[in-house]
């Protein structure tokens, strides 16, 4: 499996799949490691609230 780098970071994400697929841990930690790793904004809808606060615990 080959790992992200900070090009695959440029740009937007769609992420989609099945529930309990892991698509709320994988934006958690990719957003984390932006936040602390580059200079880049990001936006992140989370009409449910949940995986927001998880991510303010971060």
């Amino acid at each position: 499996m080959n790992q992200l780098t900070d090009d695959n970071l440029r740009g937007h994400v769609f992420v989609i799949g099945s529930t309990g697929s892991g698509k709320s841990n994988f934006l958690l930690y990719t957003i984390n490691y932006i936040a602390k790793r580059t200079d880049s904004a990001v936006i992140f809808i989370d009409p449910h609230g949940e995986a927001s606060l998880d991510l303010a615990r971060m």
